[in-house]
């Protein structure tokens, strides 16, 4: 987990990202992760913090009230305005184990500072080749005698 955060956020060394994830706060978020329980899902900002009372100044942006920063979301509470990176717990309330290496019960991704070309780059790469390779795709069959 360290190591993904340091490569989602380059200029971050090993030793800011520890401190952050030692912190008891963060440790409990991470531990209710990994053990099944509340919230499937992990989102990691390295930005400032939004004051969430305040009126955007642009789309999307709100003032700020420090320098940037890490810290854990649910996805929902800050206006994002960089990139972030996610940890998603796969198969429900089911806890993680530590003792198995790449079991896909802990999924990682990042999200660009414009989602939406995030979103049509991952439906690009899924969909595309799905599309292009099917003959029968856009063809519809009629039902005879109806």
């Amino acid at each position: 987990m360290v190591s993904r955060i340091e490569e989602c956020f380059e200029g971050l060394d090993n030793q800011r990202v520890q401190t952050f994830i030692r912190k008891n706060e963060n440790i409990a978020r991470l531990n209710s992760l990994f053990n099944g329980e509340g919230c499937n899902k992990i989102f990691v900002h390295f930005q400032s913090k939004s004051n969430a009372g305040d009126a955007p100044t642009e789309f999307n942006q709100h003032p700020t009230t420090s320098e940037p920063d890490l810290f854990f979301s649910n996805g929902d509470a800050n206006y994002m305005n960089s990139k972030c990176c996610y940890f998603l717990r796969s198969g429900g309330a089911k806890p993680i184990s530590v003792e198995v290496g790449n079991d896909k019960s802990l999924l990682y991704g990042e999200v660009s500072d414009s989602p939406l070309q995030t979103i049509e780059a991952l439906l690009s790469g899924s969909f595309d080749g799905l599309f292009a390779q099917s003959a029968e795709w856009g063809k519809v069959s009629c039902a005879e005698n109806r």
